[in-house]
Order: C-alpha cells, then sequence, then structure tokens
C-alpha cells in the first residue's frame, strides 16, 4: 500500500498515511507524481520522464555510505522515504536516479550494502 502523494509504503491492512491524511493505492506514485510533491528538493538535473526507481534498505548506515559514493561519482539521485521509519510503513525508501545510471547505481547500492553490514 502506498500514499499518492508522499510516496510512503505501509503495510497490508492500513488505510490511510499518517503524514498526508489520505486514502492509500496498491500502486506507488510514479516518479512525476513525487517531482511535483517535492518540487522544493527534487534535482534540477533529473528528468522525472527519464528516470528508474530503485528500492533500498532504509538503513541509516547503508544510505549514508550510498549517498556518499553517489556524490563522489557525480550521480544524480532523489533519495525518497529515508525518514519514514514508523513501525506500520515498510523499512524501504526509494532512490530515484536517471534511467543512464542505473547499471551503476545497481552495483553501487549491493557494495554499499556489503560496507553497511557489521
Amino acid at each position: 500500500m502506498f500514499c499518492p502523494q508522499c510516496g510512503t509504503e505501509y503495510l497490508e491492512g492500513v488505510e490511510k498515511c499518517a503524514d498526508c491524511g489520505v486514502e492509500l493505492t496498491h500502486s506507488p506514485p510514479q516518479p512525476k507524481d513525487l517531482q511535483e510533491n517535492h518540487d522544493n528538493d527534487w534535482p534540477p538535473d533529473i528528468d522525472p520522464e527519464d528516470c528508474e526507481v530503485i528500492p533500498v534498505l532504509n538503513n541509516p548506515a547503508l544510505l549514508g555510505v550510498l549517498k556518499s559514493v553517489l556524490e563522489s561519482e557525480g550521480i544524480p539521485y532523489f533519495l525518497h522515504g529515508e525518514h519514514y521509519g514508523m513501525y506500520y510503513t515498510l523499512n524501504s525508501a526509494r532512490l530515484i536516479v536517471p534511467k543512464k545510471a542505473v547499471p551503476r547505481v545497481r552495483e553501487l547500492v549491493n557494495e554499499a550494502a556489503q560496507e553497511s553490514l557489521p
């Protein structure tokens, strides 16, 4: 279940978004919808029509490593959902990147996941 406004993913059985107060849907919002709701944060070098969403574990260590590596490689990204950690949400964030960067970003996600393990 997903909030159509903020994109937060909820566990099955939850009907309304705790933050937005709107009814949840079964499919996640598209990058264009997220961009419209995050105009102030959305990077200008990511075209919502030419990007892909990569789910990542919402783990502070993993996300810290991942953001640092993406920035060092000059890969533009928008990380959505990193601050949602309430008990009724699924523990995932969404990394939105240009389609041309997807193969490299998938490698980096795997490497960052290995580095963030204890």
